[in-house]
């Protein structure tokens, strides 16, 4: 058999394109996983550039958080400044202080006005812009720029350098630096993949200007757009792989950023006692008593006097403690007695004819049985101050020997006057809203706008409660218009045209006017401030006709006097206003009253013996007995008002019953008047509308405060609150104040207070008086009818020219002091200001304790300058202190606002 050549096999045209099509899909996988592979790269690279951001942003956060804490280190450190002008060295401080705020503004260039009237213009302007800093020269030093510009934070005479607490070698380079914008701090947050995580902060207080406000200078540090400044970087070596910046107060619309140091006298309501006459109008002294404890600052102008006993007594003072030594206060007072007066009284009751004289400062020696912490010196942080081994003064460690603590005790200040009448100006002028005009209207009244607002000039856009005196009568309601006429027969025809008519002065002075004194009640409801007055209003007269059997006194006896008839007679209606006002009847018939009539017949009964006689007279008292009939339906009303005052100081009117009332012209007795009845003017104006609330309520003469609306209440008088949350007040009168009831805070101020004072509550209470403020509990309170239920009150209580005293009169002497009861405690959570130390009890009589223990204990909120009840009185010839305002919270409307801070740049 024959083998043939085996023939290839050829490739056929259908797996040709298999092979091809296998060689293109290999091609593309390749070409898929390369381009996976370029965009996973990519996106990496875009997730790392990312992650990098955030760490940039969360470094400058954390440099942004460390700058707010330098910032706040820097506002503690401004309270430190204290301008003292109560020392002998008083005009060497002024001088500094004045040159101080001089160079704040131009420094040492010769751009500015002399020295001379930058200090007029200083003391004189009330408000406006004081100056314009001059830019700061960037070639110099921060140590130049302090000495430069900053002399007031760095001058030992007006800066407490303990402020910085070992913490600040260099002021004058600290300050400067921050004037320069160069204050603030660098570090790393931490590092990893050989990368660091760093931040660089800004902190601003770059010297503005001096604005002066109330007659005091504001100092303005810091940037308004950019406060602080925090960049966040991430590098690597020296290279920087991403950047964020933010900062905090970026609205200049809102001044967001600036910081405001206002230097001003301390008010009066610092102190937790003051006293400017420790000797009594009586002549006797007051002496403080074993266990006197005042955990505040306290101060009189004359000597203190403690009492000796044995075993020695305790006092307990937890503040500032001195006096002046002038007995019979600042008023009268010379250097000579000052110099002679340094020093205490020791003895017993009015037995104090021990007087030790003791070192000027620093010093409580010769008092035995004295608390060991007695009035310990602090620093404005509120640190306690040693004594360190070369003299000097350091704060204190937590384990400093006793033997090293200082004390502020000063024997021989300077007398601190009590106010002038400037005081009661400012709370005039704030209540109205502007200073009110001297003129008067025909009626003795303040001038009134067409809309019945006082006109005041110089008007602000904020105003308070202002009650007008000028409204009120003082005289009284009745006048006797006739003498005592004999009755033949016991029966008389009064005609109406022959009894005299009152004088103009007393319808001048009554009708159309309200009589005794106004109450204005201060309480919470439903968490919103509420405040009302009532008052009473006399629309018109009545005629009296007074009757009786008269029997003469017997020879060389004294007087006599019949009983009283009675009765009240009848004849025609018995119309009781003069005839001749023809359109006042015609008025009274309009109102569907009784008839008018000429005359009228009364009959006096003196059958029992005596001669029948009577007297006419008028009054405005509806429930004088002896009215014969009253057309009108009542010669009193009772006229209350009621606002209610929000959060932001809006002010709502709740209630107001003024305008119904219908008043006769001059009580319907007056031809020349009118007899068309006009309505009552409110006792109280309140902002104008669309005005805010400042918090001053101010009464032209006395004034009741109360919290309560049912006196007689116990469960209204224990928890009834007087001052909202949110509200600040000062309830003042021109004389007298008096206290009808407890007057509580909505919130109470918690002990310890907060380290921040951002979390402090706010309410706040100041009762001021020019005269008395005098206790006076109405209902369960009151200290004639009740015991020992506290009268608590909330505030600071100042009483100008007079005492905080009981008023009954069984305080005046104790003579009658039988009729006061047990009262417990007069307790204050605040202060008491006096002129002289009124009394409050007559201790015990008849083995009862008469009238109200004293029980204070001092807001320590007071402490800080900020907190100060609206237009309360300051004090002169003290130190000056500083109140720092800052505004770093960015704004919430702003669009490039996030949270409280704002990105500005990568």
């Amino acid at each position: 058999m024959k083998m043939g050549r085996i023939k290839p096999i050829g490739l056929r045209p259908a797996g040709n394109a298999l092979v091809i099509t296998v060689l293109v899909a290999l091609i593309m996988v390749i070409s898929l996983l390369s381009i996976t592979t370029s965009l996973t790269v990519s996106n990496r690279q875009v997730a790392t550039n990312q992650g990098l951001a955030n760490r940039a942003q969360f470094a400058a956060e954390s440099g942004l958080l460390r700058g707010l804490q330098s910032y706040q280190m820097a506002l503690n450190y401004l309270k430190g400044i204290r301008v003292d002008l109560s020392g002998g060295n008083a005009a060497a401080v002024r001088a500094a202080y004045v040159q101080a705020l001089y160079r704040f503004c131009y420094g040492n260039s010769t751009a500015g006005p002399s020295l001379s009237a930058f200090e007029n213009t200083l003391n004189t302007m009330q408000t406006g812009t004081l100056c314009e800093a001059l830019p700061i020269d960037p070639t110099l030093s921060p140590a130049e720029v302090g000495n430069e510009r900053l002399a007031i934070l760095i001058n030992p005479l007006l800066f407490d350098n303990t402020v910085y607490n070992g913490q600040v070698s260099n002021p004058a380079e600290y300050w400067g630096r921050l004037a320069l914008g160069m204050g603030g701090s660098e570090g790393v947050l931490g590092s990893s993949d050989g990368l660091e995580d760093r931040y660089v902060v800004q902190v601003d207080f770059t010297p503005r200007r001096i604005l002066i406000q109330n007659s005091a200078p504001v100092l303005v540090f810091g940037d308004p757009n950019n406060a602080i400044i925090a960049t966040g970087r991430v590098v690597q070596g020296t290279t920087v792989l991403a950047e964020r910046r933010v900062a905090r107060g970026v609205s200049a619309a809102s001044s967001l950023g600036v910081t405001n140091v206002t230097i001003q006298n301390i008010s009066f309501s610092y102190f937790a006692f003051f006293v400017n006459n420790t000797v009594r109008s009586n002549g006797s002294r007051v002496v403080l008593r074993d266990g006197f404890t005042v955990n505040g600052p306290a101060f009189t102008n004359g000597r203190w006097a403690f009492e000796q006993r044995t075993p020695p007594a305790t006092f307990n003072f937890g503040g500032q403690f001195g006096s002046a030594g002038c007995e019979q206060g600042a008023e009268t007072c010379t250097e000579a007695q000052r110099l002679a007066g340094r020093g205490y009284y020791l003895g017993d009751g009015n037995n104090t004819s021990t007087f030790a004289t003791v070192p000027e400062n620093d010093s409580a020696t010769g008092l035995a049985g004295i608390n060991p912490s007695f009035a310990r010196l602090r620093n404005p942080a509120g640190n306690f101050l040693c004594r360190d081994e070369n003299g000097g003064q350091v704060v204190c460690a937590d384990d400093a020997p006793a033997s090293t603590w200082l004390y502020d005790v000063n024997w021989q200040r300077n007398p601190i006057p009590m106010p002038g009448s400037d005081a009661i100006t400012r709370f005039e002028r704030n209540a109205a809203g502007g200073t009110p005009t001297t003129s008067r209207d025909d009626n003795g009244n303040l001038l009134r706008d067409a809309n019945g607002r006082i006109v005041v000039s110089n008007p602000t856009d904020t105003a308070g409660f202002f009650i007008d005196s000028s409204l009120f009568t003082a005289s009284s309601s009745n006048q006797a218009s006739s003498g005592w006429r004999n009755v033949s027969g016991g029966t008389v025809v009064i005609n109406l045209a022959t009894v005299p008519q009152p004088s103009a002065s007393v319808l001048q002075n009554n009708t159309g006017r309200y009589v005794g004194t106004p109450t204005v009640r201060v309480y919470v409801e439903n968490g919103r401030q509420r405040i009302s007055v009532t008052a009473t209003y006399v629309t018109g007269y009545a005629l009296a006709v007074q009757q009786e059997c008269y029997t003469p006194p017997p020879p060389g006896g004294g007087g006599g006097g019949g009983g009283g008839g009675g009765g009240g007679g009848g004849g025609g209606g018995g119309g009781v206003w003069l005839p001749e006002l023809q359109k006042l009847a015609d008025y009274l018939f309009n109102l569907g009253s009784m008839a008018h009539a000429q005359s009228f017949t009364i009959t006096i009964d003196c059958s029992r013996g005596g001669t029948p006689r009577y007297r006419t007279y008028w009054t405005n008292n509806p429930n004088d007995p002896n009215i014969i009939q009253n057309p009108r339906p009542t010669l009193r009303q009772t006229i209350t008002v009621v606002y209610e005052v929000d959060e932001q100081g809006q002010v709502s009117k709740i209630a107001d019953n003024s305008a119904g009332v219908q008043t006769l012209p001059s009580g319907g007795l007056i031809l020349s008047n009118s007899a068309v009845p006009r309505s009552a003017i409110p006792p109280i104006q309140g902002p104008p509308p669309g005005g805010r609330f400042n918090g001053v309520i101010y009464s032209s003469g006395d004034l009741a405060v109360r919290s309560v609306g049912d006196v007689n209440s116990a469960s209204e008088a224990n928890n009834s609150r007087a001052v909202a949350g949110y509200q600040q007040l000062s309830i003042a009168a021109r004389n007298n104040i008096l206290i009808q009831s407890n007057l509580r805070y909505q919130s109470p101020i918690p002990d310890p207070l907060p380290a921040d004072p951002g979390q402090w509550p706010r309410n706040l209470l100041g009762l001021y008086a020019g005269q008395d403020v005098r206790l006076d509990p109405q209902g369960y309170l009151s200290i004639t009818s009740n015991s020992n239920r506290n009268l608590l009150v909330d505030g600071v209580v100042m009483a100008q020219n007079g005492e905080v005293r009981g008023h009954d009169s069984a305080f005046d002497t104790c003579a009658n002091a039988t009729r006061l009861r047990d009262g417990g405690s007069f307790q204050v959570f605040g202060g008491v200001i006096q002129n002289r130390l009124g009394a409050i009890n007559c201790g015990v009589v008849s083995g009862v304790f008469r009238g109200y223990r004293s029980n204070h204990t001092y807001d320590r909120r007071l402490l800080d300058p900020a907190y100060r009840p609206p237009s309360f009185p300051e004090v002169s010839n003290a130190t000056l202190s500083t109140t720092v305002n800052t505004f770093l919270q960015g704004s919430g409307s702003n669009a490039s606002n996030q949270g409280f801070w704002r990105l500005i740049g990568q």
